[in-house]
């Protein structure tokens, strides 16, 4: 399974190495674990079903992470598999836009308002973060986080400054009032 180390720091932080088996780890052990990480059953044609917008967008917009496979030459069956165009229909065309998350980029750094984004330190997939001008938003690290972040997780400060910003955007006051839009 090429995505597992990517999985793991995904959901995992260094204080979870430990769970990795060891060398001497029978079969079950190991399959247990990366079912875990990985989450197996979701490369079941029926669970894929739910992500084929998901690999879509990876493969049309968002790119996707490589995985190293040099180590494994001529050991791979399926080279390929992890690639986004592996989990979408062959009948929907698919061509990688790379103009399309820089111009995203740009959009919320040169004219987004109110954005908030709360992001782990530990998440590789945020290895480059959205970075948004000074329109009352602002981007937020939870400092051992990874993907599956809240605003529970982010200094005591960080939290107190995004509920106040989602407050004041709701229009709530302390308390729970609405604020009158007269």
């Amino acid at each position: 399974m090429l995505r597992a180390p990517f999985m793991f720091w995904q959901r995992n932080t260094a204080a979870d190495r430990a769970s990795i088996p060891g060398p001497g780890c029978g079969p079950d052990e190991l399959y247990a674990w990366l079912d875990d990480i990985t989450g197996l059953a979701l490369y079941a044609d029926t669970a894929l079903q739910r992500y084929v917008p998901y690999f879509y967008q990876l493969g049309t917009e968002l790119g996707y992470v490589g995985f190293p496979t040099r180590h494994l030459s001529g050991l791979l069956r399926y080279p390929d598999a992890g690639e986004p165009r592996t989990f979408v229909p062959r009948d929907i065309p698919m061509r990688f836009d790379r103009d399309a998350m820089p111009d995203i980029d740009r959009w919320v750094h040169r004219h987004g308002s109110r954005l908030l984004f709360v992001n782990g330190a530990q998440d590789p997939s945020v290895a480059e973060p959205f970075r948004p001008g000074r329109r009352d938003s602002r981007v937020l690290w939870a400092p051992d986080a990874n993907h599956g972040t809240s605003l529970a997780e982010l200094s005591p400060a960080d939290r107190a400054q995004a509920i106040g910003m989602l407050t004041r955007w709701a229009g709530v006051m302390p308390g729970g009032r609405r604020v009158s839009s007269a």
